[in-house]
């Protein structure tokens, strides 16, 4: 199949989406990193390995290479000891976008635990992709129905749920960035899919957005029980519950600067596509008029509008600009809360059940 990156971008353009950054290996395109133009969403899109598209950029391209992870072992973990799976990871649901609804469905099958083996490597870069990894465990229970899938990013790693909700890991080349992201991910063929919906033309968009606000939905939930859980294993950590609570108000404030961004953000649509049509009826008008006078008719009637619509852009890139940012700053926020609430939950756990030990002798 002879597919080169500028029908790709051209394709995601049609749908509203742009490429921001590449990740390739062996100069082949694996990961494109999107933006919905009309919403500031991101979201990972996937290049399976039989489409080969070569890379033919020089900037925004990363070159990555894959981390060796088993997945018939066991994680190298520095907890003392872990907490029943069985119990732990039945909090994280399924997303379910399949039907007509496209409800989120609160359900768990209990047949899937999967441990993974981490080879061997700086003991620093293990903790960071153990943790990585731990997370992508638990968030994959989530997507295991639907063919959308999930990325994590931070520091010089890219890790993902593959299509067959296996884990892989990749290390990014010239690449270091401390925030923690999190990004809906989906595949060449789901894209090609998707686009065959002509019933729904936003259908990636809004599946993206329905899958990220499930998944976030989950670690709200989650953080609940976390904090929930922790209290009843320790009476003494009586602050927890504050520190969650003031955690809970600062996402609030997110959402609701996101909500009121993503409105602002809505409103400029119709006047982009007002500006736009007139510009083509303008054309149209003139469009068989050949007069110099005419010319400088349409040229000074178009500079107009193209003033008024660059007006438009720059305000929409500061809105998207922020938009970006506070998402940025969100999905930082919710990534490690849920890594410590996550963490805290076992080792508190764990300590409990050998205080039960001792009591016992």
């Amino acid at each position: 199949m002879t597919l080169t990156i500028k029908k790709l971008e051209n394709l995601l353009y049609t749908r509203g989406f742009l490429a921001k950054r590449y990740y390739s290996i062996n100069d082949s395109y694996v990961y494109i990193e999107l933006i919905n133009i009309n919403t500031a969403d991101t979201c990972m899109l996937y290049i399976p390995s039989k489409y080969d598209i070569k890379v033919d950029k020089l900037e925004n391209v990363f070159k990555i290479d894959y981390i060796n992870v088993d997945e018939n072992g066991n994680i190298p973990v520095d907890y003392a000891g872990e907490a029943d799976p069985d119990n732990i990871e039945k909090q994280y649901d399924n997303i379910d976008i399949e039907d007509d609804a496209k409800n989120l469905i609160s359900k768990l099958e209990n047949n899937y635990n999967h441990p993974i083996k981490l080879s061997e490597r700086n003991q620093n870069d293990n903790k960071e992709l153990v943790d990585i990894i731990r997370q992508l465990k638990r968030l994959r229970f989530c997507v295991q129905t639907i063919k959308y899938k999930v990325v994590i990013m931070y520091n010089s790693y890219l890790c993902c749920i593959k299509r067959d909700d296996t884990i892989q890991c990749f290390t990014i080349y010239d690449s270091n960035n401390k925030c923690r992201k999190l990004m809906i991910s989906l595949d060449l063929e789901t894209l090609y899919e998707k686009i065959g919906e002509k019933s729904n033309f936003n259908t990636i968009s809004n599946d993206i957005k329905t899958v990220y606000n499930g998944i976030y939905r989950v670690f709200d939930k989650n953080q609940y029980k976390h904090t929930e859980n922790i209290e009843k294993i320790s009476e003494n950590i009586g602050k927890i519950k504050l520190f969650s609570d003031n955690i809970f108000k600062k996402k609030m404030e997110y959402n609701n600067y996101l909500v009121k961004l993503e409105i602002l953000l809505e409103s400029l649509i119709e006047p982009e596509k007002q500006i736009t049509e007139k510009i083509a009826e303008i054309e149209s008008k003139y469009k068989y008029s050949k007069t110099l006078q005419s010319d400088m008719e349409k040229s000074q009637l178009i500079a107009k509008q193209n003033e008024e619509l660059e007006k438009l852009n720059i305000v929409k890139q500061d809105i998207i600009k922020n938009i970006i940012s506070i998402k940025n700053k969100h999905e930082e926020l919710t990534l490690i809360i849920d890594k410590i609430m996550f963490d805290n939950h076992i080792m508190l756990d764990c300590i409990i059940k050998n205080f039960i030990k001792l009591s016992e002798f």
